[in-house]
C-alpha cells in the first residue's frame, strides 16, 4: 500500500525532471507542492515505524484514508504536471514560429538579392516580355506577387512556395538565347499567362473575410495545388530535370499543407477572431454562413475531420450570438466568390437586373444573370423555378450550373451560348435554319415534357452553343405549370408580337388563370420565332401594340414572308392557328420539321462548290456574285 504511493512519487519525480520551462513550474508551483507531499509523507511512514508490530499490523480505517489522500494530491500534482507540459509546448511552438519567422525573413532578404540578380541577368524576349493583363514586365510582377503573398495569413507558406518556383522558371527562362523556339513552344506566354493568373487568385483571396477563407479552403488549397502543376509543366516545355523537382514540392507540399490547416484552425479558434467577423459591416454574413452550411451539409468528404470540427463550432458560435437566419442551401449553391465578372460590363439589361459574361470555377466561361428582387415572394419563386431549371438536361436546353439566393443581388450561372441568339446568328448565316428551328423544337419539347411553359419564347431566346447546337434559354421567369394558376396574366407590350392571342387580355379586361401560357401557346410563339427569322424583324414590323392586338383579337392572317416554301408556310400557319385548340401539336411539328432539316442538308450537299445565300437560303453558284431569288450579294464570281 505504501510501496504505491512511493512509485508514484518516484514517477512525479521523473517527469519534473524532463521539465525545462523554470517559468511555468513556479508558476503552478508545482515543485513546492511536490515537496510539501514527500515531507507529509514522510512524516507519516516514520509514525507508522514507532508503531508496535501487531499495531503495524492491524492496518487501522485512518491509515487507509491517510494513504488515499496521499493518491488524491498526487493526482492534483499530475494534473499540474499536464498543464506545464502544454504550456511548455506552447512556448515551444512559439519559439519554432519564430525561428520560422526568421528564417523567412532571410529568404525575403535574400528574395530581394535573387530578384535582383535575375533582373541583371535577363536579357533579350525575356527582360522585355510584358506579363498580359498586368503590364508589368516579368521581374516587376513577381515583385507583386511576393508583396501579396505576405497578406495570405494562413497561405503564406504555400503560396510563397509558388513564387519560389517561379523565380526559379524565370533563372531557366533568362538562360536560353535560342528566342525563335520559345516563340514556337509558346513557353513564354504561358508562363506569363500563369503569373497573371496567380496575381488575380492572390489578389482575391486576400480580400477574403475570415469566415469565408474558412469555408473555402479546400478550393483554396486545390487552386494553389494546381498553379504548382501549371509550373511542372513549364519545366517540361524547358527540359529542365522536373522529375526530382516535382517530388520534392510534393513532399514539401504534405508539410505545407498540415501547418495551413493548423494555422487557419488557430485563427478560427480565437473567439476575438470570430466576435471581428460578426461585427464587420462590410461582410454579407449570410452568405457566410450559407458557404459553411454548403460544405458541412455537401462536402463533409472533402475536408478533414478537424477542419469539419471547427466549421460547425464556428457555424453555430456565429448563428447563435447573431441571431442570423441561414436559408435552407440546396446543392446547386454557387457563391459570389466562385464567380468572377465585371458588374458595370453588361450586355444585357432591363427592371429585372442585368446579363453579363464572366467565369466561374477554374476558368469555365459562363453567363451571370443578376436580379433585382425585393419581397420575399419574388425569392421564394426565384428557389422554385432555379430548383426546377436545375434539374433539366437536354443538349437542346441551355444548363444551368447553379445559383445563388443568399447574395446581393441573387443571381444565377448558366453556360456561354458562344454563336449568340437566332436573331444574330440568322443575321450572318441561314444555310442551316431548318435544322437549327428542328432543334430548336426539341429543347421546347423536352420542357413540356419536364412540365415547364416558357411563356415567353422569341428568337432571342433561343441561342446557338458552342457545339453549334440550338438551346431553349430565359425559361428562369416561365411559368411552372403547376403552379401557373398563381401567375400574373398582365401581357407585357414588347412581348405581345409573340405570343399567343389566349395569353393576351383586350386593354381594361378581366384578369383570370385562363389567359395564362400554356403548352400550345409556346407552340404559337414558336411559329411567330420562324416567321421572325425569315423576315428579318420582329413580327408585326413597325405596327403599334394597338394595331398588333386589333389584328390578333380579329384573327387577321399574318402575311408570309419571303423565303417560304409552301409546306413550310403551310407549316407556319398551323403553329400559329389563332385557336388553340386547334393549333398543330409539337410532337407534330417536330417531325416535319426534321423533314425540313433532310431536306435542307440535301440542298446544301448537291453542289459543294456552291453558295448559300444568307438571307433567303437559294443556292447560289460560284459563277454568280449576287443571289437570283432576292439580289443579296455574296461575293466575288469566279471566273
Amino acid at each position: 500500500m505504501y510501496r504505491r504511493v512511493y512509485d508514484r512519487l518516484k514517477f512525479i519525480f521523473e517527469e519534473l525532471s524532463k521539465i525545462t520551462d523554470e517559468d511555468a513550474m513556479r508558476k503552478y508551483r508545482v515543485l513546492f507542492i511536490y515537496g510539501e507531499t514527500i515531507a507529509t509523507f514522510v512524516a507519516f511512514l516514520q509514525q507508522q515505524a514507532k508503531k508496535p508490530v501487531l499495531k503495524r499490523l492491524a492496518i487501522s480505517r485512518e491509515d487507509v484514508q491517510a494513504v488515499q489522500t496521499f493518491h488524491e494530491e498526487i493526482d492534483d500534482l499530475d494534473t499540474l504536471l499536464k498543464k506545464v507540459h502544454k504550456n511548455e509546448m506552447v512556448k515551444r511552438e512559439e519559439d519554432d514560429r519564430r525561428k520560422k519567422d526568421e528564417t523567412k525573413r532571410r529568404e525575403i532578404a535574400s528574395t530581394s538579392l535573387n530578384q535582383s540578380t535575375i533582373h541583371s541577368e535577363t536579357h533579350g524576349l525575356v527582360a522585355d516580355f510584358v506579363v498580359p493583363g498586368v503590364g508589368g514586365l516579368i521581374v516587376d510582377a513577381l515583385k507583386t506577387v511576393y508583396a501579396i503573398c505576405q497578406e495570405m495569413k494562413e497561405n503564406e507558406e504555400m503560396c510563397c512556395a509558388v513564387h519560389k518556383r517561379l523565380q526559379f522558371v524565370l533563372s531557366e527562362l533568362s538562360k536560353i538565347s535560342d528566342e525563335q523556339t520559345m516563340r514556337q513552344n509558346r513557353v513564354l506566354f504561358m508562363y506569363g499567362n500563369t503569373i497573371t493568373n496567380f496575381i488575380r487568385f492572390l489578389e482575391k483571396q486576400a480580400r477574403k473575410s475570415l469566415l469565408k477563407r474558412l469555408a473555402s479552403n479546400r478550393k483554396v488549397v486545390a487552386a494553389i495545388q494546381e498553379f504548382n502543376e501549371d509550373i511542372d509543366d513549364l519545366y517540361k516545355l524547358l527540359n529542365v530535370a522536373f522529375i526530382q523537382e516535382i517530388a520534392n514540392w510534393r513532399r514539401q507540399w504534405d508539410e505545407e499543407r498540415k501547418h495551413q490547416e493548423q494555422v487557419l484552425l488557430d485563427i478560427v479558434s480565437n473567439q476575438q477572431n470570430i466576435h471581428a467577423e460578426i461585427q464587420n459591416k462590410d461582410g454579407d454574413l449570410v452568405e457566410e454562413l450559407a458557404m459553411l452550411k454548403f460544405e458541412l451539409d455537401y462536402k463533409a468528404q472533402d475536408n478533414s475531420l478537424a477542419t469539419l470540427q471547427a466549421m460547425k463550432r464556428t457555424f453555430n458560435k456565429v448563428v447563435s450570438t447573431s441571431k442570423a437566419k441561414v436559408p435552407i442551401i440546396p446543392m446547386w449553391f454557387i457563391p459570389s466568390d466562385d464567380v468572377d465578372f465585371d458588374a458595370k460590363n453588361f450586355f444585357d439589361c432591363g427592371s429585372y437586373g442585368s446579363v453579363h459574361r464572366g467565369t466561374w470555377g477554374k476558368g469555365t466561361k459562363v453567363v451571370i444573370k443578376c436580379l433585382l428582387m425585393d419581397d420575399e415572394e419574388a425569392k421564394g419563386s426565384f428557389l422554385r423555378e432555379t430548383e426546377v431549371w436545375h434539374r433539366l438536361n437536354s443538349p437542346h436546353v441551355v444548363e444551368m450550373y447553379g445559383a445563388s439566393h443568399v447574395s446581393s443581388p441573387p443571381f444565377f450561372v448558366c453556360e456561354d451560348a458562344v454563336h449568340g441568339n437566332f436573331v444574330e446568328y440568322f443575321e450572318q448565316d441561314k444555310s442551316e435554319i431548318w435544322r437549327l428551328f428542328y432543334e430548336a423544337a426539341l429543347g421546347l419539347d423536352y420542357l413540356h415534357r419536364e412540365e415547364v411553359v416558357h411563356g415567353n419564347l422569341r428568337c432571342n431566346n433561343i441561342l446557338v452553343g458552342s457545339d453549334d447546337r440550338a438551346k431553349i434559354c430565359d425559361f428562369g421567369f416561365s411559368y411552372i405549370r403547376r403552379q401557373y394558376v398563381e401567375a400574373s396574366t398582365m401581357y407585357h407590350t414588347d412581348l405581345i408580337r409573340w405570343k399567343a392571342p389566349e395569353c393576351l387580355l383586350p386593354a381594361g379586361g378581366p384578369t383570370d388563370s385562363s389567359h395564362n401560357p400554356r403548352f400550345a401557346s409556346d407552340v404559337f410563339s414558336f411559329g411567330m420565332c420562324i416567321i421572325e427569322a425569315f423576315a428579318g424583324e420582329p413580327p408585326y414590323g413597325t405596327d403599334d401594340d394597338d394595331t398588333i392586338l386589333e389584328k390578333l383579337f380579329e384573327q387577321e392572317p399574318y402575311p408570309r414572308p419571303d423565303g417560304l416554301q409552301d409546306d413550310e408556310w403551310e407549316l407556319v400557319q398551323k403553329l400559329t392557328h389563332p385557336n388553340w385548340e386547334e393549333r398543330m401539336t409539337l410532337s407534330t411539328a417536330i417531325t416535319e420539321l426534321e423533314h425540313f432539316a433532310e431536306r435542307e442538308k440535301e440542298r446544301n450537299n448537291v453542289n459543294e462548290t456552291d453558295r448559300v445565300c444568307p438571307v433567303c437560303s437559294a443556292n447560289v453558284g460560284v459563277e454568280f456574285a449576287f443571289c437570283g431569288r432576292c439580289g443579296n450579294r455574296i461575293g466575288e464570281a469566279s471566273a
